[in-house]
Parts: structure tokens; sequence; C-alpha cells
């Protein structure tokens, strides 16, 4: 797997590849504003404590769990005044508004992020112009080659993002999935015929 959605992760449990036992959920990602990578990611072990797990520390970040070595990757208790910042913004970045580097707000927002396992490079934000938007154009996929800086209340992008956003979609749009269907209903009334 080349990139990672962020949403895929939170909720997932943490197990302990040498002891083979669940050791927590992830509740929540520390992101690194400069350079824009996933640092850590914090997870919630069940005891009513919380610990860190280093994005480097994990050995597979798989479909159903994350898997680490042992429970020694966990770090405890979270030092704070480390990751502090970085958490905030890894649980504010969602839902900041896109502006771009001239102050146009661009009515998009961030919902999530992608990244890539072992470095925790951001690669991509996926960005959502509403509701109704959504549906019938699709959200938005914008490359963080597109953003100028990642911020607790925007994400500064370039010039061109917009046009960036508009051509890579990160699903069907209603709009599509209509087109499609007009061309299969057709293809059915030229095959009957």
């Amino acid at each position: 797997m080349s990139f990672i959605p962020l949403a895929q992760l939170l909720d997932s449990p943490v197990y302990s590849i040498s002891e083979g036992k669940v050791l927590g959920r992830v509740v929540q990602s520390a992101v690194e504003a400069d350079p824009g990578r996933v640092s850590a990611l914090l997870v919630d072990d069940m005891k009513a404590e919380e610990a860190l797990i280093r994005v480097e520390d994990i050995e597979t970040f798989g479909i159903d769990a994350l898997m680490i070595r042992s429970e020694e990757n966990l770090t405890k208790p979270v030092p704070w005044s480390e990751v502090d910042q970085d958490l905030e913004l890894g649980g504010r970045i969602n839902g900041v508004p896109v502006l771009s580097k001239s102050g146009e707000r661009l009515d998009l927002v961030v919902i999530s992020f992608f990244f890539r396992p072992g470095s925790g490079e951001i690669t991509h934000f996926e960005v959502s112009g509403g509701l109704l938007r959504d549906m019938l154009e699709g959200k938005g996929l914008l490359p963080r080659e597109g953003v100028i800086s990642i911020g607790p209340d925007a994400l500064i992008v370039t010039e061109d993002a917009q046009t960036i956003v508009e051509t890579i979609k990160a699903g069907p749009s209603l709009i599509d999935s209509a087109k499609r269907l007009k061309q299969q209903v057709g293809r059915v009334f030229e095959d009957v015929k």
C-alpha cells in the first residue's frame, strides 16, 4: 500500500506481534506541520491510560489492525511536552478551511489526509466542498505538493490548487454515476433492438 487514509486507522486495534495481545485503539494522530508528516499515533490502551506509537515503530498497517513488534514500542507515559502541539494539530486539521496564498477562500475544508507507512509523510489531503457539492461532484484530493503550509486554522495552498482538486477526485460523483448509468441503459436498449 503506497498511502493510507487516516480515517481508516482511527479506532483500529493495535496488536503486539511478540505478545499476541491487543494493546489499545488508535484515537488520534500527531502531525508535524513542517515537513508535513504523521510522527505518531495516540493510543487508548484500554486501562484509562494513553500511549504513543511512533510511525516508524509500526510493523504493519493492516486492513483490520496495526501491528507493532512488542508492547515495548508503546511510549508510556505520553511525553506531552514533546508531542502536545503535534497532537493538537493532528486533531484539529480535519475541518480547517483551504485558502490560497493570495488569501482567497476556496470553499473547501480538509476532511482527512493520506500518508505513507514507515515515513509518515502526508501525500494527499481529502477535501470537501460540502454535502451537496460532494454528492454532485465528488470529494477532492489535493496532493501535498500543492500545499504551502499546514496549520491548526487553515491549509494554505498554491494558486493552482483549485484546478488540481477539480481534476483529481476522491471518488465518483453523482453526476459521474448518472452518466455511467445512462451509458449502460443506452447499451441495453441497443442490445434489445
